[in-house]
């Protein structure tokens, strides 16, 4: 588990790597304001979360089982005035600051005030990996699926990091050896190495939770089988690795702490690699 940074912790590590980001400023800016609504979107989730009873033992139970804890913690927690604010406050921005996209965002909260669909069922079908209903919000009112799912990310995002937190240095992760996440449950392609030997953890990219993985093992397939596991640095730039697996060609990306030295908050690292994801979708890697 893991220590969430703060709001201003965060801006000022966006201000440091800013110049390693191949984004330009607008978006930069749109980031920066997408922090400070999660920030408050967190906030609240939170308090949702001081009112769950059994909260611990049930995210225990479901790990002690192999599954993510929020399979034992459920979605009942997460109210729908919360829900329906996330989106909402999520979809304004994007019309404030993402012209290309503000068409899109009104659509997608005429639905969403309409009634179309149901943002619990939403929430709780996307945490556990199916998006039939995404697929069907996106088909019902003509919008990119893409789009929605960005939507759901940036919405869902802080609430599951907030669950991440209440439950951060209470569960067993000793034997989670999978590439999903043991909080949320979300497929990640993100992570660190550290320490002496350059320990690998993995990192999710929804809820920020951190546990110890193999190094050379595919997150995705599993697959750790001699010479099938690959990576790349970009321009001999060593703090960051490109990885695939030459079975699944899946890709995930690596920060070296020790190469890296600038003390960067890792929820960061994400945006941080940015450069990497653009290598692979032209690698074709998936």
């Amino acid at each position: 588990m893991v220590y969430m940074e703060s709001l201003d912790e965060l801006l000022e590590g966006l201000e440091r790597i800013a110049p390693d980001l191949p984004a330009e400023e607008e978006a930069l800016n749109f980031y920066v304001e997408l922090l400070k609504t999660q920030a408050k979107i967190k906030a609240r989730a939170a308090e949702d979360l001081e009112k769950a009873e059994g909260l611990v033992d049930k995210a225990r139970e479901a790990v002690a089982r192999g599954e993510p804890a929020i399979a034992g913690v459920g979605v009942d927690w997460i109210s729908e005035e919360l829900l329906a604010d996330a989106f909402t406050e999520i979809g304004m921005l994007v019309q404030a600051h993402k012209p290309e996209n503000a068409e899109d965002a009104r659509k997608f909260l005429a639905a969403l005030g309409s009634g179309a669909f149901s943002l619990r069922e939403l929430a709780e079908s996307v945490l556990r990996g199916q998006d039939d209903i995404m697929r069907g919000i996106a088909a019902g009112i003509i919008l990119d699926m893409g789009f929605v799912q960005a939507m759901v990310y940036w919405a869902l995002q802080p609430i599951m990091e907030a669950l991440a937190d209440a439950l951060a240095g209470k569960l067993d992760l000793s034997r989670w050896q999978r590439g999903t996440c043991p909080v949320c449950g979300s497929q990640t392609r993100l992570g660190y190495m550290t320490g002496m030997g350059n320990a690998l953890y993995l990192k999710c990219q929804v809820c920020g939770a951190e546990w110890r993985f193999p190094r050379i093992t595919c997150p995705f397939c599993g697959n750790n089988e001699s010479g099938t596991i690959g990576f790349y640095t970009l321009g001999g730039d060593k703090r960051f690795r490109l990885y695939e697996c030459k079975k699944c060609h899946h890709y995930w990306k690596v920060v070296d702490e020790n190469e890296a030295g600038t003390v960067v908050p890792r929820r960061l690292y994400d945006v941080w690699t940015l450069k990497l994801d653009y290598v692979a979708r032209e690698k074709g890697l998936l």
